[in-house]
């Protein structure tokens, strides 16, 4: 063994016996590295663990949506509708990525302020490739909010030639109907 890896084995075996683990009601040891002790400890004073029970949701909310036809070579219209559960300053919207397709509006658009709660519209056009292949538009919302930077993707799929699974309208259990197609790996 050599004495980079003996000396690497020796800092992570110290690491695990500094390590501390904390069942409460329980009793624990901890390990004091300045004197190589190990001493009991009572978790009597040790704070209940914090319980999580809702959903953690990003704060920026994303919806692209094509606004012209989507045809081999046709210029379209993309809609970018974002919204924020907090306010955001100097908010912008991105496309970071065209995915194949000829961009033809400017790259990035301010939005200024954005008031918790309210919506705002960015719109970009792209020119699709004449061959018909699909293109994966990439966007970017950011803003500057109470927290620091907050900063959300989305993608949007334009498949010229539609896809080739028609798709069924089937009932959901809650009486919803929605499209249903057949899941299979794209190369």
């Amino acid at each position: 063994m050599s004495v980079k890896a003996f000396v690497r084995l020796g800092l992570m075996g110290a690491a695990l016996l500094a390590v501390r683990i904390i069942v409460p009601g329980t009793p624990s040891a901890h390990f004091d590295a300045a004197s190589a002790t190990i001493t009991a400890a009572s978790h009597e004073d040790t704070p209940a663990p914090a319980l999580c029970d809702g959903a953690i949701q990003h704060p920026i909310d994303v919806k692209v949506t094509a606004l012209d036809p989507v045809e081999p070579g046709a210029t379209v219209r993309v809609e970018v509708a974002t919204s924020a559960r907090e306010a955001l300053e100097s908010g912008e919207i991105a496309l970071v990525s065209t995915g194949g397709a000829a961009l033809l509006s400017e790259p990035a658009v301010p939005l200024g302020r954005l008031a918790a709660g309210k919506q705002a519209q960015a719109a970009f056009t792209v020119r699709l490739p004449d061959d018909g292949a699909r293109t994966l538009l990439q966007f970017r919302v950011t803003g500057e909010g109470a927290n620091g930077l907050s900063s959300r993707g989305a993608t949007f799929n334009l498949l010229p030639n539609g896809p080739a699974d028609p798709g069924r309208i089937v009932t959901t259990d809650s009486g919803e109907s929605v499209a249903e197609y057949r899941a299979r790996r794209i190369q």
